[in-house]
């Protein structure tokens, strides 16, 4: 009888160790700002940025974790966000001063509402076949509602009822 042969395993991956205590950070501040601003302030692009430029992994939650870590960065990362929104205004300043029509288009429908400019949406809604809206509108009796009642009482409801079409058209 022979044995069958062994299978390989594959190679498992040690579970990254998580940081316990004052343990030192894999990025430092200075590295994490830098990063940042090369990113204009996006975190997945910022960690990639700070993989790429030390040769290593680095997660978005690595870059959440040191904002969370040092407050100044949430301050870094915001600022270069402003300085991101005037570098694209001043790209549209331009784009609007060689007339571009899709950068006077784009200004007007945002920026000139009060001069009578912007998106202007009509929606029609009909029923079937662009015919009238039908809806159904369903009465119910509970046991609570005629639950001590006379049996007049219980008549004038039945009829209540019956005289409420199903169908309601508007």
């Amino acid at each position: 009888m022979t044995k069958p042969a062994p299978t390989k395993q594959p190679a498992r991956r040690k579970p990254a160790a998580k940081r316990k205590g004052n343990a030192k950070p894999k990025f430092t501040k200075i590295q994490i700002s830098n990063a940042l601003t090369e990113a204009a302030g996006m975190i997945t692009q910022a960690a990639a940025v700070l993989a790429k430029r030390n040769k290593t992994s680095c997660s978005r939650a690595t870059v959440y974790n040191a904002l969370e870590r040092w407050p100044e960065l949430k301050e870094h990362r915001c600022e270069v966000a402003e300085e991101t929104k005037d570098i694209a205004e001043t790209g549209l300043l331009k784009a609007l001063k060689a007339e571009e029509p899709w950068a006077i288009k784009f200004y007007l429908t945002r920026k000139a509402k009060d001069r009578g400019y912007g998106v202007i949406s009509t929606v029609e809604v009909s029923g079937i076949n662009g015919g009238a809206i039908q809806s159904a509108v369903e009465h119910s009796v509970t046991l609570a509602d005629i639950s001590g009642k006379s049996s007049q009482e219980l008549a004038d409801i039945y009829r209540a009822a019956c005289q409420h079409p199903t169908t309601v058209k508007h």
